[in-house]
């Protein structure tokens, strides 16, 4: 963390974040992150809510690289993986999604499996649909 912060100042922050993300209003939630990340750059939590609003305003890569850096510090970090397997969803690569869906199912409740399973069926079965045949 950068000298003349505190980890009270941080927090207090990211709940303007967090309230502007809440709102919809992803762009300034994203740069209010985005400036936290700079001043703290091993909070994952942070990082992780970045992703979160870049995935809500359709930047998926932008997402995946803050979720890289967050699974880099914990590979157990289940929130960072679930939004990880929806960023490669909406960038199309399965492949990678289907490799996060592997280490979730050892990981989330069956229920919540069944869920991510489904997400990922149906977004195949999506890109695999034409647009002329929609």
């Amino acid at each position: 963390m950068r000298p003349g912060w505190k980890r009270d100042d941080i927090y207090r922050i990211c709940e303007r974040g967090y309230s502007l993300h809440q709102q919809g209003r992803y762009r300034e939630a994203a740069v209010i992150f985005d400036g936290l990340v700079a001043v703290d750059p091993d909070n994952d939590y942070c990082r992780d809510a970045l992703a979160a609003s870049f995935l809500a305003l359709g930047e998926a890569q932008r997402a995946v690289e803050q979720l890289d850096t967050v699974l880099a510090h914990d590979s157990g970090h289940l929130a960072a993986r679930a939004r990880r397997f929806e960023a490669y969803l909406q960038m199309g690569d399965f492949a990678a999604a289907r490799a996060d869906f592997e280490v979730l199912k050892q990981l989330q409740p069956a229920h919540e499996v069944r869920r991510l399973g489904l997400r990922i069926e149906t977004a195949i079965r999506r890109a695999t649909i034409s647009p002329d045949s929609r």
